[in-house]
């Protein structure tokens, strides 16, 4: 299974809105702050047309590859990208299932052009000018282990970095009652086959063939237990967090529960 080297995260969500201040909870023993209601974030590569018809999914995937491939100075248009999102754009899906139940049945075609699971990817492409191979994925609860071992096999395979990007937002009645999501969460992770001056750890992958039980954060290896749970419970993707914060911690292992279960251990440049 892959090895390869985790050499960059941006990350967001309305309690904790960067990787930095992630990193700060996490070594201060801090609170969270108390959910804000979220600006609408404006994509700065986007073209104008196109950042018109941007969802509020599509600004929130922008938001992280943005602040990610400007901080390490990425080369976004020889970037493969892996993009996953549990349940896609429910503002959109809210949007068509509505308009086609009407009297008039008449569908909105920035909608429909918005509606496809890669319609983000699309955008990026776009803003980028990126040739580059592109997947969207969704596993459910489990997409964002699936959609990191998707992207560390391509990192080791293809031997040069790779983006990754796994993302939700909070969908609306009635679509809520039946997805727990309530809050946005965002998180990109710069993946290479080689360590480079900004890695922060190795990671070596194996598949589990099922790990029972639901999810939870494992005990002990967070310091915030609480508020992580706050978090995590909110958005399946933030299900990443036990990663991020055995990176902070310099934690040795960690294992995403489901069918198949996602085994990750760790290693770091100083070891």
């Amino acid at each position: 299974m892959p090895s390869v080297y985790l050499s960059g995260i941006a990350m967001y969500s309305p309690m904790v809105p960067s990787w930095e201040s992630y990193v700060d909870l996490i070594h201060s023993h801090g609170e969270l702050a108390p959910v804000e209601a979220e600006t609408r974030y404006q994509p700065q590569s986007l073209p104008r047309n196109e950042r018109r018809r941007a969802t509020d999914l599509v600004r929130l995937t922008f938001r992280v590859l943005e602040t990610i491939t400007q901080q390490y100075q990425l080369d976004v248009e020889q970037m493969p990208t892996v993009f996953a999102s549990s349940g896609g754009d429910y503002n959109v899906v809210h949007k068509i299932a509505s308009a086609v139940s009407s009297q008039e049945q008449a569908v909105s075609p920035t909608d429909f052009h918005n509606s496809v699971h890669n319609a983000a990817a699309g955008y990026w492409g776009i803003a980028g000018s990126c040739h580059e191979t592109s997947l969207s994925l969704s596993a459910g609860d489990e997409t964002f282990q699936i959609g990191l071992l998707e992207t560390a096999l391509q990192c080791e395979q293809q031997a040069r970095g790779c983006l990754y990007v796994a993302y939700d937002v909070a969908p609306p009645p009635p679509l809520s009652a039946q997805r727990g999501i309530t809050q946005s969460f965002a998180v990109a992770i710069w993946l290479t086959p080689n360590k480079v001056e900004s890695t922060l750890a190795k990671l070596s992958c194996s598949i589990q063939s099922a790990v029972d039980g639901p999810y939870d954060l494992p005990e002990g290896q967070l310091r915030h237990d609480a508020v992580m749970q706050q978090i995590a419970g909110g958005n399946p993707i933030a299900r990443c967090l036990p990663l991020l914060t055995a990176i902070v911690e310099q934690g040795a292992k960690v294992t995403f529960p489901g069918a198949p279960g996602l085994d990750v251990q760790l290693s770091y440049p100083s070891d």
